[in-house]
């Protein structure tokens, strides 16, 4: 990931060349500002200064806090089993969506077809 914010500030630079001149002048302003804020909270004279604590250490024992890859992973392994479950639970184990194909010797409502089932009963 960093290779590729590396390269994507070498790439940024002609992209924006035909930018209007005032946006062009707010963003490099804007990012300059939370470049140098990102930097400045991080000194721990500054972070003591305004009362930033720092964040609580994981209790031993504790499962490793997951990232936001893992819980989508999770997320989307979660939705397969319900799906799953579901399934199982009517009794479906698999279901085929496809539409039946139609016979196309047999006209459903024809004159024919009608009499020919009149006559099945009759028999």
């Amino acid at each position: 990931m960093i290779m590729v914010f590396r390269g994507m500030s070498l790439i940024m630079v002609p992209i924006t060349m035909n930018f209007p001149t005032s946006l062009f002048c707010y963003w490099v302003t804007n990012n300059a500002f939370s470049l140098g804020q990102t930097l400045l909270l991080k000194v721990p004279v500054v972070k003591k200064s305004f009362g930033i604590w720092n964040p609580p250490k994981p209790v031993p024992g504790a499962p490793a806090p997951k990232g936001i890859v893992d819980e989508l992973k999770e997320a989307f392994s979660k939705k397969n089993e319900d799906a799953k479950a579901i399934a199982a639970k009517k009794g479906n184990t698999h279901v085929d969506y496809t539409l039946p194909r139609a016979d196309p010797l047999r006209r459903v409502g024809s004159k024919k077809s009608r009499r020919n089932r009149s006559k099945r009963g009759k028999k």
